[in-house]
């Protein structure tokens, strides 16, 4: 008989696998809040992250405490979309309130439920929050009664939201609950069930038209950990707000039209990093891009390209960033545009993403303003080759200098004169004094040059300059 401990990891374990199975049929069920078709790709993420560091950590096989802290700390960090974070602050909640000498399913259910509910800044009926309370008040430990019972309440909640009413669908994040239940429910009795449908799943994604009342998904952590300060912070900024948190810090997930004043209205108190952003209004497209960069301004400037951006701060890019982004694209074939210190994570980011028969290839580039060259040719309509080649041909050429001072000698003066094309991104260091001396510098060794200045805000420069 394995363990409790066991049986979290037996559960995650399990968990992944039907959700890996279920990805599109969740997929297809997402009409709410935004029909993106990414709740099934957003709670296999989420799960697939806690249960890598649950297998990571250190402490006894039999530590009940340290499999549940172990698998919430790693949904905290793997969170994807609002069904995401709800589940991850649900094992959250679990884990928080583990007390060793008094506790059962029942008990860890109720604290999972209070902590989901406040996750979300406004809950809505019908959802995974209305189906997470009523198994909840069952009170039992019967983990097959449990999951059956989810799957009653989702299906008689379904028309409780307008959405789903009008789709004929039940909550896709409710949905994925009840095959995470499924999943427990398998490993404590020693079987394998398929989590079959609830309801009526459509035969196609809801719609190519997404219809969301904000433009962009900004996805975040901060060093912000009061939850309830930090929606009411966020409030008039977005719709869709969750968070998860720990001590250290909180995860936020927001739709909004200005990224870049949610990210300086928290940075006035708190520390912000690790940003995702993308459009919620996405193209046509036969192929995907994701593209890193550092600073809100550049990320914007990606994102209104029609590319995913996302940024690191506290850690380099890995595997795991690299394949949830590019997953959450959504397409079959993903252009990656890195720099250097990210090739490593790339090649096995690719392994893996062969497991869900997406392609993708990588282009490297030297610095933020190639990497804005070659965004700026990305043709999402095209195939991934004519990319590739006219992507690398924009980047071919261009040198960037990194300024960090009002010494420009950086820039020589014969090189400025023979540049055709000039691109300024500014750092968070230029002040308008810092900008007007150097337009003035360049402008004075490069009179017939095209100009171009992208606000880009990244940390510690007064600006890269690039020059082709």
């Amino acid at each position: 008989m394995p363990s409790e401990a066991e049986i979290i990891r037996l559960w995650l374990a399990r968990g992944v696998v039907l959700l890996k199975q279920h990805i599109s049929e969740l997929n297809t069920l997402n009409v709410f809040p935004v029909a993106d078709a990414d709740t099934g790709t957003n709670l296999y993420l989420t799960f697939e992250s806690a249960q890598r560091f649950e297998l990571a950590r250190t402490g006894g096989n039999n530590d009940l405490l340290d499999a549940l802290s172990a698998m919430a700390k790693g949904a905290l960090e793997g969170a994807r979309g609002n069904s995401g974070v709800i589940v991850a602050e649900a094992l959250m909640g679990a884990a928080e309130s583990f007390d060793a000498s008094q506790y059962s399913l029942s008990t860890l259910l109720k604290h999972a439920a209070r902590n989901a509910r406040a996750s979300v800044s406004e809950p809505q009926p019908g959802t995974i929050l209305d189906v997470l309370d009523d198994v909840a008040n069952m009170n039992s430990d019967n983990p097959r009664a449990i999951a059956e019972h989810a799957r009653r309440v989702l299906l008689e909640k379904r028309d409780l939201l307008p959405q789903l009413k009008k789709a004929g669908v039940v909550d896709a994040g409710g949905r994925g609950l009840v095959i995470l239940l499924d999943a427990l429910a398998d490993v404590c009795l020693g079987v394998e069930t398929q989590s079959p449908p609830v309801g009526y799943v459509p035969a196609s994604f809801p719609s190519n038209e997404c219809e969301a009342d904000r433009a962009f998904e900004l996805i975040f952590k901060t060093s912000q950990t009061d939850i309830k300060a930090l929606q009411v912070q966020l409030q008039p900024l977005g719709t869709s707000i969750t968070t998860t948190s720990d001590t250290e810090m909180t995860k936020v997930h927001i739709h909004t039209d200005a990224p870049k004043v949610v990210l300086e209205c928290i940075e006035r108190d708190s520390k912000v990093w690790d940003i995702n952003v993308e459009s919620l209004q996405p193209a046509q497209a036969n192929v995907g891009c994701v593209a890193y960069a550092t600073g809100i301004g550049n990320l914007m400037h990606l994102v209104t390209l029609g590319v995913t951006a996302l940024s690191d701060s506290d850690h380099l890019i890995t595997e795991s960033d690299l394949t949830q982004a590019a997953l959450k694209s959504n397409h079959a074939s993903v252009i990656l545009v890195l720099e250097p210190q990210h090739q490593h994570f790339a090649k096995s980011a690719i392994a893996k993403l062969r497991e869900f028969n997406v392609s993708a290839d990588v282009i490297v580039s030297s610095s933020v303003v190639s990497t804005l060259a070659a965004i700026s040719v990305f043709d999402a309509s095209s195939d991934v080759q004519k990319n590739r080649e006219s992507m690398v041909a924009a980047m071919t050429g261009i040198e960037s200098f990194l300024i960090e001072s009002s010494d420009y000698q950086v820039l020589n003066p014969e090189r400025l004169k023979s540049a055709e094309a000039i691109t300024v991104v500014w750092g968070d260091s230029a002040d308008i004094r810092a900008k007007t001396s150097l337009r003035h510098y360049i402008r004075e060794h490069a009179t017939d040059s095209d100009f171009i200045e992208i606000q880009g805000d990244q940390m510690n420069s007064i600006a890269i300059v690039g020059l082709e």
